[in-house]
């Protein structure tokens, strides 16, 4: 579930479009290649408050062909939406994103790491348990010290 930051949600409340759209390129910064649902998550926000004027009309801007895509493009398509802010451009910019900023592939490694701090941070071991261990441990010591004190004398 999307929750806004206290920010963003003010600036939706009082319909601060220039806010607004700063922040969703902010968001589309974070995330160039659009891999979490966090810009799409942002702009539903916006668009349920029924903002007049958050959306411009499309320019027509003609824009470059797949073989020209790079990050300076993607950058520049970015800085646009301020001027023209419509479902055109970004969702052009979503598709050089994707392109031109693929998914990083996590190792094995990076996934057996994390699992494994997952599974450790759930078991979170009850301090009766750690003192029964302790106790334990120092009653084995006592005793194999005593059993070898014993076999000395």
């Amino acid at each position: 579930m999307f929750k806004p930051s206290d920010e963003f949600r003010k600036d939706v409340e009082e319909k601060n479009i220039l806010h607004i759209r700063d922040e969703l390129t902010t968001i589309a910064h974070e995330d160039r290649g659009f891999y979490t649902t966090k810009f799409d998550d942002a702009l539903a926000y916006a668009k349920n408050a029924n903002i007049e004027g958050l959306f411009d009309n499309f320019d027509n801007e003609t824009f470059k062909p797949k073989e020209e895509w790079d990050r300076e493009y993607w950058a520049y398509i970015a800085a646009s939406l301020m001027d023209n802010f419509c479902e055109e451009r970004i969702n052009h910019l979503k598709e050089i994103g994707r392109c031109v900023y693929p998914k990083p592939q996590k190792t094995a490694t990076e996934n057996y790491e994390k699992t494994r701090k997952k599974e450790e941070h759930g078991k979170k071991q009850s301090p009766i348990i750690v003192l029964l261990v302790a106790a334990a441990a120092a009653l084995l010591g006592y005793t194999i010290i005593g059993m070898l004190t014993k076999g000395t004398k």
